[in-house]
């Protein structure tokens, strides 16, 4: 074994160096002190950086899966329209609810497809779109047209209009109400 101090040659069993006199056992236990601190050091510090990765992948989870669940709870089901044969003894009213449908003309003289709307949901529609399919009177698809809303509150009615730029059109059908 070497002395660190003076680096002479001394026997492995030594206690002092025997040509300096310091004594050798008390620096290998401070060398194996150090060597110890330090691997604790490096555990601990593994350990803070598996937390703080641990904690950021939790968020980045949470990030994701916030919005996906507010949306679940917030969106009210599919909008649902009226039939003919609706009956309001026998189930309950849709959310989005058809209440008359016409041809119409507008102020200018333009034909529309005209009817009203009621939002019967518990929530206010930021916009309701409703899309028409148009026909011709052997019951050919010869166009469509749409009407978008703004927001339509809780129990509220919106009257809309559709223009119809096809002339021949004299059959309409409603095929799709989203909000």
């Amino acid at each position: 074994m070497i002395c660190p101090f003076c680096n002479k040659e001394i026997n492995e069993d030594s206690i002092f160096c025997k040509f300096c006199g310091k004594e050798i056992n008390n620096v290998n236990t401070q060398s194996e002190k150090k060597n110890e601190s330090k691997e604790e050091k490096k555990d601990i510090t593994d350990s803070v950086l598996n937390i703080i990765a641990m904690s950021f992948v939790a968020l980045v989870i949470l990030f994701i899966s916030v919005p996906i669940i507010y949306e679940k709870i917030n969106s009210p089901s599919p909008a649902r329209y009226i039939n003919e044969n609706y009956n309001t003894q026998e189930q309950s009213k849709p959310e989005i609810e058809v209440l008359d449908t016409s041809f119409c003309l507008d102020d200018w003289g333009n034909r529309n497809v005209c009817g009203t709307i009621k939002n019967n949901s518990a929530y206010s529609k930021k916009a309701i779109i409703v899309n028409i399919n148009l026909y011709d009177s052997h019951n050919n698809l010869i166009g469509n047209t749409a009407a978008v809303s703004g927001t339509l509150h809780s129990g509220r009615q919106w009257k809309f209009k559709a223009i119809v730029a096809q002339p021949n059109a004299n059959k309409f059908e409603i095929v799709s109400i989203s909000d």
